[in-house]
């Protein structure tokens, strides 16, 4: 109305849902996607959370074959991943010098400031090609960097905060940006998903063929504090109901964002620690088009929602909304069976 014309002073690449300055004129925005707070720099310089561009010059991979290990990575493995496109993962972490991780009341481990996260995808017992990073900043922040092997397998590349797309072994692949990462790994969920009681109660096979119990090991060698009891999650070597593992995959799968406090706009808890998901006979916020539709429709999979979502890909309604391009065949035929079987809450 004023005869002014817009003129664009930056772009975050990121859903700013606010913005504002502190007492000393740092100017913060406020990501809706990733629940995150971010303080702008002037352009030039170096951020905090610079990362190396290869793989190998991280220090938490071994440098003379960054497929492995660094000396200080702790491996882990949980009951219940997350589904990736039918990738296979190996799982890391590394804390800093005498840190001992807490537990909270729904299982969660709090990992301190310094703390780094890997996770490594393959297929079909593959070369790596891909090695994913997330660290625990200096300023109570999380940042997720996603490294992409070389097609000769000697090292692996930084991605661009952008993220990107290949195709590989013959399926397109996300590699996630840097704000794809934070809206997965939120904050609801503490940010690192797979590390709580749940997950890790079961027995582990470390590298020297050692079959052990996980959580009594990570006691023993003094990183983890005292656990709560909660029950653990069913593995796919489990005798367990079809709701328990109905429950565990949405745990893993959905979760991250549908709980109290989560970024998901729909108001229901995934959570396998929740007593009342507020899934049974709920009108969805978007019926789909489906006559009669439910967030989950006890008998009836068709008008369940929950469940349709979960069968869609390359759409605004599908769940999840990022990251993967293939369905889960087996997660939603468990899912279809929970339903039909008059599985709700």
């Amino acid at each position: 109305a004023g005869g002014y014309e817009p003129d664009p002073l930056f772009d975050t690449g990121r859903s700013i849902a606010s913005f504002a300055e502190d007492a000393d004129g740092e100017l913060y925005v406020v990501d809706f996607v990733g629940g995150s707070l971010h303080r702008l720099v002037p352009d030039g310089v170096v951020a905090e959370r610079e990362v190396p561009t290869l793989l190998s010059a991280t220090g938490c991979m071994d440098p003379t074959d960054p497929s492995r290990p660094g000396a200080s990575l702790i491996p882990y493995t949980i009951n219940v991943p997350f589904w990736s496109d039918g990738a296979d993962k190996e799982r890391w972490f590394a804390l800093p010098d005498g840190a001992v991780m807490s537990v909270d009341d729904h299982g969660d481990l709090d990992l301190p400031i310094g703390s780094v996260v890997v996770k490594q995808f393959r297929f079909d017992g593959g070369a790596p090609f891909e090695t994913r990073l997330l660290m625990h900043h200096e300023d109570g922040s999380w940042g997720g960097y996603s490294y992409r092997w070389r097609a000769d397998g000697g090292d692996a590349e930084l991605v661009d905060a952008e993220g990107a797309e290949a195709e590989v072994a013959g399926r397109q692949w996300t590699f996630p940006s840097r704000a794809n990462c934070n809206s997965c790994h939120t904050e609801a969920a503490g940010r690192v998903l797979g590390l709580e009681v749940p997950q890790l109660d079961r027995d582990m096979v470390y590298p020297d063929g050692r079959l052990a119990p996980q959580l009594a090991t990570l006691q023993h060698i003094g990183v983890v504090g005292e656990v709560p009891a909660i029950p653990r999650m069913p593995s796919a070597a489990d005798a367990a109901s079809t709701g328990d593992r109905a429950r565990a995959w949405l745990h893993s799968n959905c979760a991250g964002c549908h709980q109290p406090a989560g970024p998901a706009r729909a108001e229901f808890d995934l959570r396998w620690t929740a007593t009342e998901r507020n899934l049974c006979n709920v009108p969805p916020i978007d019926d789909m088009g489906i006559d009669g539709a439910r967030l989950v429709a006890p008998f009836a999979p068709e008008r369940s929602v929950l469940l349709q979502r979960a069968l869609l890909r390359g759409s605004d309604e599908a769940m999840p909304p990022l990251g993967s391009a293939i369905i889960d065949a087996e997660g939603t035929a468990l899912l279809e069976r929970w339903i039909s079987s008059g599985g709700c809450n």
